[in-house]
């Protein structure tokens, strides 16, 4: 859950975003074996093959997807009685899609919002079917919390890490935290 999330950064020519992915989904499962996982990922990563593969390993997942205009027009033909209302400006609601690459249906989970007096859609892919859509998005945006713990740690040098070894580290790290 986000509560102890693993967050990873790749960027190499030649390789997919796909493979990469696998290979992580891979790893996770070995470090942690016998539990249930569920992934989060950043909207870039909502490829079919990707998440088809985590299904595979018995895993969950959610990540937000693209605005495209398709599955806009997707999220504006569910009926507006649908959306149960959380606010006078939120509505929430799920529907059933599918996906290129994806066996069987993935469950999409549409937030409704009223942004300057216009209306506008948000939707986030799920194989998690037990869970309440509150608790989805809530869970989604846990990952920004990551994000921004590694932005504002960048003084720390946690992009940069002087080495392997945990006790080099951790003395760095002291040392940055007590300079600050």
């Amino acid at each position: 859950t986000y509560r102890n999330p693993i967050y990873g950064f790749v960027s190499y020519p030649g390789v997919r975003a796909v493979d990469v992915g696998k290979r992580f989904v891979d790893t996770l499962t070995e470090v942690i074996p016998d539990k249930k996982i569920k992934f989060i990922f950043d909207k870039w990563f909502s490829v079919g093959e990707l998440l088809d593969y985590i299904r595979g390993r018995g895993q969950l997942f959610i990540t937000l997807i693209k605005r495209h205009e398709n599955r806009i027009k997707e999220m504006e033909k569910i009926p507006i009685e649908q959306f149960r209302k959380l606010t006078h400006q939120l509505g929430i609601t799920h529907i059933p899609i599918t996906l290129r690459n994806y066996e069987g249906k993935v469950r999409l989970v549409v937030v409704e919002n009223i942004i300057s007096y216009e209306r506008v859609l948000y939707g986030y892919l799920t194989n998690d079917e037990k869970s309440v859509e509150e608790e989805i998005v809530k869970e989604y945006s846990g990952r920004w919390g990551v994000d921004f713990w590694f932005e504002e740690g960048k003084f720390l040098g946690l992009n940069q890490l002087p080495s392997i070894e945990l006790n080099k580290v951790a003395t760095n790290l002291a040392i940055k935290l007590l300079s600050y």
